[in-house]
């Protein structure tokens, strides 16, 4: 069975343990108030899906402030749905640890891929063409959080606050993403940094206005885009200083020198980089996806036009070693939790069986599948009996009424016409005579009782042989007698068929 990833209150990750319905793999990042995971999500009918897993370190867990800063990054970034924005999937908590899964982006940071760039060569830049594609991706990311309005159509005022190389993930498809709303705000939310006197945001990417601790808009995002890309352009550090004060200062007071006093840097290019860094807001581009269409623009002109492929093929060359790694612990430990019962057995089956109440379940033994869903609907048989053995239950009494009906209403055995010739038996259907032919209406003189019994006597004897014992005793008349006007004949015998229910 997996562990918990939470060992007496504290969280303890390492690969093969769980966090809620995650399997912790391999670690992705650290940063200053959590960790990020590479995850596997488990669910039912063998459904998996890798996503990355940011979880709150256990020393801020309890701080409030921080808190409310994550879940602000789940409620406000699970809004957003952009092809440059990882999307967020999930937020939960197990055992008071919070936990954010977002969609796992294979690739690099830009961080990282800046890192390897410099191995061997701290000179050493990215590609032009791709720098300017990825801080365009960026761009476009962040005009659709800016943008961003909630369920009544009223603008959220989102703004990143610490967009840097660390907060964009560029992916081996091409795409640059922007990720890490975590100390993002939305005017007007409760959590306020007003309140803590804490800045918000990596110092040496702040804008101006955050520095002086003025209420940031969306101009405040494209002064630090300017700043990636500024960076990204001549490869030296923009703000940087020796400590937290020489940094702060830098951002407010230093004077941003031209790209192409550093590097070799298009014109074009380098214009619209200056005019992203313009310390005023209101010289600035007013809107991202302006800095977008301004960038796009000029790298046309400069014929430094980069597409996803030529991105993909650099991620490739500097972080495919890490990526073939993380697949390779991917792969290892899906396979090592392949066998586990609890990795395909659904944690709903056990509780579904032994709510049945099956005999089996109880002596520990696991039903068929097709027995568990017909316990859940059928009940057993001692419980009530089946609509089968309802059925002939029904049916026997109605027999046994019948039969009562049938005695009951039969009428008494009549003598024949010439009177009682012994005592009355039960009639035999096998003895029986049949019945005679209708006698014919009379057209010629009256026939008296007594010649029709000579006649008939007359014919049984032409017709029968050579008795062996005494006759039966025949009836003086086969033809009864005629009722009378107004009334009814009534046969002496009831037919064997005849309905039971009545006479």
């Amino acid at each position: 069975m997996t562990e918990s990833a939470v060992q007496d209150g504290e969280l303890i990750p390492t690969p093969g343990r769980r966090l809620g319905r995650y399997d912790l793999v391999s670690r992705l990042a650290r940063g200053g108030m959590a960790e990020v995971w590479l995850a596997r999500q488990r669910g039912e009918l063998g459904f998996t899906r890798i996503v990355a897993l940011k979880m709150i370190r256990p020393e801020y867990a309890a701080d409030a402030v921080f808190r409310n800063m994550f879940l602000d990054e789940a409620r406000l970034a699970a809004r957003l749905h952009h092809a440059n924005a990882v999307e967020v999937l999930d937020l939960g908590e197990t055992d008071r640890v919070l936990y954010l899964a977002m969609a796992y982006v294979e690739g690099e940071s830009l961080y990282g891929l800046i890192q390897r760039a410099k191995d061997g060569d701290p000179d050493a830049r990215l590609p032009l063409a791709t720098a300017v594609r990825i801080v365009a991706d960026v761009c476009a990311g962040l005009h659709a959080a800016h943008d961003l309005v909630d369920d009544d159509g009223k603008p959220l005022g989102l703004v990143h606050r610490d967009v840097s190389p660390h907060n964009v993930l560029v992916g081996l498809d091409g795409i640059a993403r922007v990720t890490d709303f975590g100390i993002a705000k939305a005017l007007g939310r409760l959590t306020d940094e007003t309140e803590t006197g804490h800045v918000k945001g990596k110092l040496a990417y702040l804008a101006p206005e955050q520095a002086r601790r003025l209420p940031p808009d969306r101009r405040a995002d494209v002064f630090a885009a300017g700043i990636v890309l500024w960076e990204l352009l001549t490869g030296a550090r923009l703000f940087k200083g020796e400590d937290v004060p020489d940094t702060l200062l830098n951002v407010s007071n230093k004077k941003i020198p031209d790209p192409r006093s550093v590097a070799d840097v298009p014109d074009a290019i380098a214009e619209a980089t200056l005019r992203a860094l313009a310390r005023d807001p209101s010289e600035r581009f007013q809107t991202a996806r302006e800095m977008q269409d301004a960038l796009e623009d000029a790298a046309r002109r400069s014929g430094e036009v980069a597409s996803a492929k030529d991105v993909s093929a650099v991620v490739a060359d500097l972080a495919l070693a890490d990526i073939e790694r993380r697949r390779a612990s991917t792969r290892s430990q899906g396979a090592a939790t392949k066998t586990s019962p609890t990795a395909s057995t659904p944690p709903h089956a056990t509780a579904r069986t032994t709510d049945d109440a099956e005999p089996t379940v109880r002596e520990g033994k696991r039903p068929e599948a097709t027995s568990t869903r017909t316990a859940s609907v059928v009940p057993a048989e001692s419980s009530r009996p089946a609509p089968a053995r309802r059925a002939w239950v029904w049916a026997g009494a109605g027999a046994v009424f019948a039969t009562v009906a049938w005695f009951m209403t039969r009428p008494p055995s009549s003598s024949t016409a010439g009177g009682p010739t012994g005592p009355t038996a039960p009639p035999q259907a096998t003895e029986r005579p049949a019945p005679p032919e209708p006698a014919p209406v009379a057209t010629g003189p009256a026939v008296t009782p007594t010649a029709a019994a000579s006649s008939a006597d007359a014919a049984a004897s032409a017709s029968a042989p050579a008795p062996a014992s005494p006759p039966m005793a025949a009836p003086k008349s086969s033809a009864k007698p005629s009722p009378e006007p107004g009334t009814t004949s009534v046969p002496s015998e009831r037919p064997k068929y005849d309905n039971p229910y009545g006479p």
